[in-house]
């Protein structure tokens, strides 16, 4: 009797450490940053670029609040066309635009298709944000001067 309780009890033991196992990599990521993008560096990093008369347009404009309040920006469209508008209206813009991709499935390519289409073909992409991550996922900021 006693035999296959310490069976099954080694069984149980293997079979948890190997579902712990899988899931270490992402584990240690997810401590390291959580899944946040890196805004404090990013705007750290715009706070030296952007001069009197530049635009701002972002994603999450309460960051910019946050970190740097004397800065001004407007929230990211979602649509290329407002985008272009918005970028009309200042001699220089920039443009912060997240990119975050899970598994090879960008939750934010499928809301900014279009933007990051007109981005890439109207704007010089300056710098990228990111914590490397042990993982398959990456959360990045990419920085665009228009």
């Amino acid at each position: 009797m006693e035999g296959p309780l310490i069976e099954r009890r080694l069984l149980f033991s293997a079979l948890l450490v190997a579902l712990m196992a899988g899931n270490t990599v992402g584990l240690a990521s997810h401590y390291r940053d959580g899944g946040r993008l890196p805004y404090r560096a990013a705007l750290q990093t715009l706070d030296t670029l952007v001069q009197d008369g530049d635009g701002l347009i972002m994603e999450g404009t309460g960051f910019l609040r946050f970190y740097t309040p004397h800065l001004e920006g407007r929230e990211l469209p979602r649509e290329a066309s407002s985008l272009g508008e918005l970028v009309e209206q200042s001699p220089r813009t920039w443009v912060l635009a997240p990119r975050v991709e899970r598994a090879g499935y960008g939750y934010y390519e499928h809301q900014f298709d279009s933007v990051y289409e007109w981005l890439n073909q109207r704007c010089d992409l300056v710098v990228t944000f990111g914590m490397p991550r042990l993982d398959f996922r990456r959360n990045l900021l990419e920085l665009y001067s228009c």
